[in-house]
This record gives C-alpha cells, structure tokens and sequence, in this order.
C-alpha cells in the first residue's frame, strides 16, 4: 500500500510516517504543501492519501479537488485530516470529495481504521 502524507507541519508529517512505517507493508511518501503533493501524484500514483486541511497558500480542500479533477485520482482514498472537526465540519469536507475525516490529533488505531489496516 502507498500512502502520501501532506502536512505543512514536519512534526504532524513525522508522526503520521513513524505510526504507519510499523506495518512493514505501507511505503510512505511525504509532501510539504498542496503543490508539492500535485506533482507527486503526477509522478507515481498512491493508494490513500493523508490530507491536511489547513496549509498556507493552497489549503487541502482546493488540493483535493484538483486531485478529483485527474482521472487516476477520481476514486482514490483521500482523508481530510484535521483538528477542526467538528460533526458539520466533517460532512461539509465529505461533500467535497474526501473519502473521510481524521481529526488531530489521532490514535495509532484511529488511523489504522481510516486507511482499513
């Protein structure tokens, strides 16, 4: 399985990575910005991707509509992760093509459970 990780935050992309390297069967990738995790999955294409909603400059909302728009990307897992998540705030980011919502900060078995490990 082939995770991108997208956080503007390197502690938030670090813990995500060391949490999901403990199942020897997930390669992980991360990205620093909205643009940066575009042009990796120009690149290579992943299985589930771990969004940040709340990054300066393209913000995770806009990235993953523009990951929605290629057509490699139009049914893959996009998770919203983030720690302003309240019951509306998770069905308004459904709606707006994330697969589901991970609210900051997660447990090891929370995020086994949105990415199905």
């Amino acid at each position: 399985m082939k995770i991108l990780i997208v956080d503007d935050n390197a502690g938030n992309r670090g813990l995500a990575s060391r949490m999901l390297r403990l199942n020897p069967q997930i390669a992980i990738t991360e990205a620093d910005s909205g643009p940066a995790c575009l042009e990796l999955a120009a690149m290579e294409q992943f299985d589930i991707i771990l969004l940040d909603i709340s990054m300066p400059g393209m913000d995770g909302i806009e990235t993953c509509a523009l990951l929605r728009g290629l057509k490699t990307y139009a049914a893959t897992r996009i998770i919203a992760c983030t720690a302003h998540a309240s019951t509306r705030d998770g069905r308004s980011l459904l709606s707006q093509g994330f697969t589901s919502v991970l609210t900051k900060p997660f447990l090891l078995a929370e995020l086994y459970e949105a990415i199905g490990c």
